[in-house]
């Protein structure tokens, strides 16, 4: 495989196919020239796993795309959320990357596309109602928070590589979620 300047990591199949992928699979996947994409499964370890493999690979810089649930009141599904950084359960965080973050922000607003800041949390389990989610939200000041993101940035900094997080949001805070999730 060709070395690749941009390592993406998605924990879900549906998640590849946004990013343009037709059939994606378990696994690496090659994007368009430059771009390696990982469907890694949920959870940190997964994608910590899913990061490392697109290092080795030869990636220069780390993505973690994806959906998220909100924290903060005031976002909606369908908000994207590209935040500042992400953090841990434990209130370790990493920043993601200022120059690359400030360019896609840029361009997401020539195209008159919002995009909202803020700090990403990254859990072990899915948050399944409005009270867990508002606790997260006052403990952290979190606006959304997702599975994956905080390990895949610890992977980057691990490597001294750019990081970035992008992630949709799917439910808001006052959505509770069956147990199935």
């Amino acid at each position: 495989m060709p070395q690749a300047k941009l390592g993406v990591v998605v924990a879900l199949l549906s998640e590849a196919k946004a990013l343009g992928l037709r059939a994606p699979k378990p696994g690496l996947n090659d994007g368009r020239p430059g771009l390696l994409i990982h469907v890694s499964g949920i959870g940190e370890t997964a994608a910590a796993m899913a990061a490392e493999v697109l290092v080795d690979r030869g990636c220069q810089a780390l993505l973690s795309f994806g959906t998220a649930g909100g924290l903060a009141a005031a976002l909606e599904s369908g908000d994207v959320v590209v935040p500042s950084q992400v953090m841990f359960m434990d209130g370790h965080y990493v920043d993601t990357d200022h120059a690359w973050r400030a360019r896609l922000v840029a361009a997401c607003a020539q195209a008159d596309i919002a995009l909202v800041d803020g700090r990403l949390l990254t859990t072990r389990q899915t948050l399944l109602n409005a009270g867990i989610k508002y606790l997260a939200h006052t403990q952290s000041q979190a606006v959304a928070v997702d599975q994956e993101s905080s390990a895949i940035a610890d992977v980057a900094a691990a490597h001294g590589l750019p990081f970035l997080a992008v992630r949709a949001i799917v439910d808001d805070a006052e959505a509770s979620l069956p147990l199935a999730v």
